[in-house]
Formats: C-alpha cells, structure tokens, sequence
C-alpha cells in the first residue's frame, strides 16, 4: 500500500464517520421532535465521542502525512484497481453504524 491509498483509507474512514454523524443528526432530530429527552441526551454523549474520535482520526492522518508517508521506499507494491466491486462484495454502510457506536460507548467509559 502507497502513501496515496493510505490517505484514501483515512479518507473514507472520515467519509463513513460523517456518514454515522449524519444518522446521529436525523436520530437526534427526530428525537426532539418526539420530546425524548433521555435519547437525544444519549445521541448528544455519541456525537460528543465521535467528534472525538474523528479528531484522533485525523491527527493520526496528519501523522501519517508528515512522519511515516516520507519512509516508503519508492518500489511498494502496489494494489491492482480494476473498478467498483461485485455486488454484494462492499459492507453496506448501515453495518458499519451499531460497531461503530459501541466502539464509542466503550472509548467513552475508559475515558472516565
């Protein structure tokens, strides 16, 4: 793997952390609606722990960029690219939500 598809990589992992965001905000949103305030409490401490993790995220991005990308000798190889994958071969982003959020909710409690 080149420094380009590592950066990619960090790239979508972002793209599927905003992704989880954005079912956070409509969940949330919803939820006010509903006048549930123990839920939107409970998504308002995930969105705290995702913005956090998004921010580790991307310092270990950074990291990459500035220290580790300069250290790949020039004859890595390389992955073949031949297009979109089967159908069926990509994890639907909904499987990414629930594994994700306890992930969260476990980074959250060894903070405390």
């Amino acid at each position: 793997m080149n420094k380009n598809e590592v950066n990619t990589a960090f790239e979508i992992l972002l793209e599927e952390i905003e992704e989880v965001f954005n079912i956070i905000s409509k969940e949330g949103e919803e939820t006010f609606k509903a006048q549930d305030f123990d839920k939107a409490r409970s998504l308002i401490e995930y969105g705290e722990r995702l913005k956090y993790f998004r921010e580790k995220v991307k310092a270990l991005q950074k990291e990459w960029q500035t220290i580790f990308s300069e250290r790949i000798p020039a004859k890595v190889r390389k992955r073949r690219v031949k297009g979109k994958l089967k159908r069926g071969l990509r994890t639907p982003e909904e499987k990414f939500v629930i594994p994700i959020l306890e992930s969260l909710i476990e980074l959250g409690e060894k903070r405390k």
